[in-house]
């Protein structure tokens, strides 16, 4: 990190860390971002970094902390209480935290995961209990495990397992001053697929998704309409 930084974001792969299409779709949504914007400077952090070698706070430009997809279970014990601690006071400072997909269940109390409920001890605490994955969208754990979605925006998104409220085990319960920005198209309920709260970003879809890198059904047009709308409200909550 150096004092032109803005943005980092967890990219250890393997076990504990995030998938290897997320991490490669967030490469690629940085990329086209700096190339519309100069100014946006982002680093990769391991588990290492995020836990113990960087102090978020020490960092002044720093605005942006990114948690792509993955396995939230794996992510929350991979980065542990320290990893909690640095990045709760980095939100707790006046900060932006993104959360994806998993990176979003990482950002809650607890979860409910296919109809069984979870409390980890490491993850974030700062979002009331969600659930998934939405199973008439796409079953996490039947293959492909993943589907293109439309959005009450408009938009059409790739859904893999994110979380949401209000579908079966949880109902619609916002924070005040959170706001859903998209729901579902698919299914009743105006189930919230995009939150902005405070400075948090949390998406059950992966705005971030790069066409025909793990996935199919993306085309070039609609990732960068999602592109654009992702970069937007990163701005708007930071």
């Amino acid at each position: 990190i150096t004092s032109s930084t803005d943005i980092v974001f967890y990219g250890e792969t393997g076990f504990g860390g995030v998938g290897t299409p997320s991490r490669s779709w967030m490469i690629n949504f940085l990329d086209w971002w700096k190339q519309q914007d100069p100014s946006i400077d982002y680093v990769e952090l391991d588990s290492a970094g995020v836990k113990t070698d960087c102090n978020l706070l020490n960092f002044p430009s720093l605005k942006i902390y990114v948690q792509p997809g993955g396995n939230a279970y794996y992510q929350q014990n991979k980065l542990g209480s320290a990893g909690k601690t640095n990045i709760n006071n980095f939100i707790n400072s006046g900060k932006a935290y993104f959360g994806s997909c998993a990176g979003f269940y990482y950002a809650v109390n607890d979860y409910y995961w296919q109809g069984s409920f979870y409390n980890h001890p490491y993850l974030l605490d700062r979002f009331p209990t969600v659930e998934g994955s939405i199973t008439n969208i796409a079953d996490f754990d039947q293959n492909p495990g993943y589907a293109m979605t439309l959005l009450s925006n408009g938009f059409n998104a790739i859904y893999y397992g994110g979380p949401t409220q209000g579908w079966r085990d949880t109902l619609i319960n916002l924070p005040s001053g959170a706001v859903a920005t998209a729901s579902y198209s698919a299914i009743p309920g105006n189930l919230p697929a995009i939150i902005k709260y405070d400075h948090l970003l949390l998406t059950s879809v992966h705005l971030e998704a790069f066409e025909n890198d793990g996935i199919t059904g993306l085309s070039t047009t609609q990732r960068l309409e999602n592109y654009k709308l992702l970069a937007n409200h990163l701005n708007e909550v930071a």
